[in-house]
């Protein structure tokens, strides 16, 4: 699960998907709002129902997105909101496919400051 401190509340939610910045993998989408307020990087993860119609179904992808990318949350740089949401080919993606893709659009988005920690056992 990830921490508190970095899950991105949900008033904050409509705001960051409102931002400019988006960027996009064949699996899912981020939403990047860069904030004046210091604190460190929070995130939210969408599966929408017309990727999944059964909560089950979404609740499983959901918990995919959030364990790939709780391997990078000490390298990430601080004071940005992200939100992550899902396409429909998502539901075929194995977990491998997911951590790589994660692990490519935040480098391409700049946020990850040191990937050295990044452990190998998540």
């Amino acid at each position: 699960m990830i921490p508190k401190q970095h899950r991105l509340p949900g008033h904050l939610i409509a705001t960051t998907l409102n931002s400019k910045t988006t960027l996009h993998s064949p699996f899912f989408s981020l939403k990047i709002k860069p904030t004046d307020k210091a604190g460190p990087c929070q995130a939210a993860f969408i599966v929408s129902t017309k990727i999944g119609k059964l909560a089950v179904n979404r609740n499983k992808l959901k918990r995919q997105l959030k364990a790939a990318f709780y391997p990078h949350l000490k390298n990430l740089k601080p004071n940005h909101y992200l939100v992550f949401l899902a396409k429909h080919p998502l539901k075929q993606a194995d977990f491998k496919t997911i951590k790589a893709n994660m692990a490519s659009l935040l480098k391409k988005a700049k946020l990850i400051s040191n990937e050295k920690n990044i452990s190998k056992n998540h």
